[in-house]
């Protein structure tokens, strides 16, 4: 039977400040000083990589990340991605010379 290819869902939030959508890698919930009292978190940390590869950390709201993170438009599929064990492979698999 062949492998199933690899299938993965990233969020794509934009940064509110350089308005650039990155390909979230890291969330983090910012704890509200009220947590003792049952006060969910409003805002997250999140770390995203934008189209030119650079990656920036930004805050935005929990909503808005949970919004992207439904989306399915953003699913990244792995399956051409092979080569031999410890050898650099370009994007298609192919072993560099």
């Amino acid at each position: 039977m062949a492998d199933e290819p690899w299938r993965a869902n990233f969020p794509v939030c934009t940064d509110p400040v350089s308005k650039l959508q990155h390909l979230i890698i890291w969330q983090k919930p910012i704890e509200d000083a009220r947590a003792e009292l049952g006060v969910l978190p409003t805002m997250c940390h999140v770390v995203g990589m934008d189209r030119k590869g650079q990656h920036r950390k930004f805050t935005i709201s929990v909503a808005e990340y949970r919004t992207a993170l439904l989306s399915p438009k953003h699913m990244i599929e792995a399956n051409t991605i092979r080569g031999p064990s410890g050898v650099l492979v370009d994007h298609t698999g192919e072993a560099l010379r």
